[in-house]
């Protein structure tokens, strides 16, 4: 009588911490920047752990953390938001530029806008992610700022289509309808982040 039982077969699975070249990939540092606790607080989250990415800093203001960068060790990456309350993330690119010359800035937004990307881009911001870009593209969007030299993920200018105004940090009086769009839209987002963030096994794919 056989008694050698066949052992089933497995499929390795690839360790999240290994480049395709099979490096270790060194821990990036990301720093968020959003006025709305809320958002930094689920992203943060998301971040954190994810292939080697460290996000554990937040910031709702401009002079945060330009204050945070004159005074301590700047990130790899740090994720900007537009619309700040009062503030344009736009404008503070070139004062983070003369902090940390060698950080990545990207600028993370509700929405898609070919004249905020273009000016984005103009003032030396390397990437422009959308917020409803799903968990694992975000992920990878960051790390691929620091591993591919030159490289600009997210959208381009040239790609970008004038879906919206809505996140206009310099429209002072918005329309009712914009306003209930940006906030479903924002509600939805939050609303499927924390859904993601209660289910390991979709953390688990990153």
């Amino acid at each position: 009588m056989n008694t050698n039982i066949p052992t089933p077969t497995t499929t390795a699975r690839p360790d999240p911490r290994l480049s395709a070249a099979g490096q270790e990939q060194r821990v990036l540092r990301v720093w968020m920047v959003d006025d709305k606790p809320n958002l930094r607080e689920l992203f943060c989250k998301l971040l954190d752990g994810k292939s080697n990415l460290s996000c554990t800093r937040g910031f709702g203001s401009g002079d945060e953390i330009l204050a945070t960068l004159a005074e301590e060790r700047p990130p790899d990456v740090i994720l900007l938001d537009i619309n700040l309350g009062e503030e344009c993330g736009i404008d503070l690119i070139k004062p983070i530029r003369k902090l940390a010359p060698s950080v990545k800035i990207l600028m993370f937004t509700m929405f898609r806008n070919v004249h905020f990307a273009a000016e984005a881009y103009q003032a030396g911001a390397n990437g422009f992610l959308l917020k409803t870009y799903e968990p694992g593209d975000i992920v990878r969007h960051v790390r691929a700022a620091c591993d591919t030299p030159g490289s600009k993920p997210g959208l381009k200018p040239a790609t970008v289509s004038a879906e919206t105004m809505d996140e206009d940090p310099h429209h002072q009086s918005p329309s009712a309808p914009v306003l209930a769009t940006s906030a479903r839209r924002r509600h939805g987002m939050l609303h499927g982040l924390a859904k993601w963030l209660h289910f390991p096994h979709s953390r688990a794919a990153l």
